[in-house]
């Protein structure tokens, strides 16, 4: 499977990992003197929960601040999009309060209306996947475009996946590589990984295994697990201007398979398999 299936695309986005992704909006009302609630502590909170890596880790974390829930409501009365967010992924999870998507797509839409880009993403997230509003790819590329145009890292990595799966719009190769590489050059894992794939394989761009390598390693080493896996294979397999290193391949594999990559797991299998034939 490569990492630019649709089933890929949906789990990427619905995950929503890395930190890179959280763009603040404007301010539009004052902070409260308080020295509990103020809009720094529901930033922060806001930012955990986005870097949390995948619908489980994200559940996870808003359990252990549910403690907070009052604040965060608080917040979305103030109608701070960072408050607003929390409070919609509340209604996902169904943590203090029930389970409602289309009350969290409701507070999500509130959170983009006042231009937080990350919110918009989250949008175009629901568009696409008929969370809370009815399926619509081509509103969920609106969203994405929004948010991608205003130089959000994210917003840009999943209008570069429409383009390359046809999502919403018609496919169009070098028109996603163009958007993976705005993602890339801010150092948006993701859109590093997705770009040296397409290096890799000549879509959108001449093929250029070296070119591949680099942004592999460069999502790598941010624990990106897909491009972990995909930069293991290239030592394995000596592409790239690289030497083949079984060693390295498998430390690279074994990241990716620690992180839950199933397909580094198998491919660590058939390392061991070949290894142990040898041996015979």
């Amino acid at each position: 499977m490569t990492p630019l299936t649709k089933r890929a695309v949906i789990a990427t986005i619905i995950g929503l990992s890395a930190s890179l992704y959280l763009a603040f909006g404007q301010a539009t009302n004052k902070t409260p003197a308080s020295p509990v609630f103020n809009r720094e502590l529901i930033a922060a909170s806001a930012q955990k929960v986005i870097q949390s890596p995948g619908e489980k880790a994200e559940r996870m974390t808003l359990e252990r601040m549910r403690g907070d829930f009052t604040l965060w409501k608080a917040a979305a009365e103030q109608n701070w999009p960072e408050g607003l967010y929390l409070i919609g992924q509340c209604y996902v999870y169904g943590i203090e309060v029930a389970a409602d998507p289309d009350k969290a797509f409701s507070y999500f839409q509130k959170a983009a209306d006042s231009d937080w880009w990350f919110a918009c993403v989250q949008v175009g997230a629901c568009y696409q996947n008929g969370l809370g509003v009815a399926k619509d790819e081509t509103a969920a590329t609106k969203w994405y475009r929004k948010a991608a145009e205003h130089g959000n890292a994210l917003g840009q990595y999943c209008l570069g996946l429409c383009y390359q799966n046809g999502l919403g719009v018609a496919k169009d190769a070098v028109e996603a590589v163009k958007w993976y590489r705005l993602a890339a050059e801010q150092g948006d894992a993701t859109g590093q990984r997705n770009l040296g794939y397409c290096y890799q394989h000549a879509q959108g761009v001449p093929k250029d295994e070296t070119e591949a390598v680099k942004w592999y390693r460069q999502a790598a080493e941010q624990d990106d697990a897909i491009a972990q896996r995909l930069l293991g294979w290239c030592y394995y397999k000596g592409v790239g201007g690289l030497l083949a290193d079984q060693g390295e391949a498998i430390r690279w594999l074994r990241a990716a398979a620690n992180q839950g990559d199933g397909e580094a797991k198998s491919r660590l299998i058939t390392i061991n398999n070949k290894a142990a034939n040898k041996d015979k």
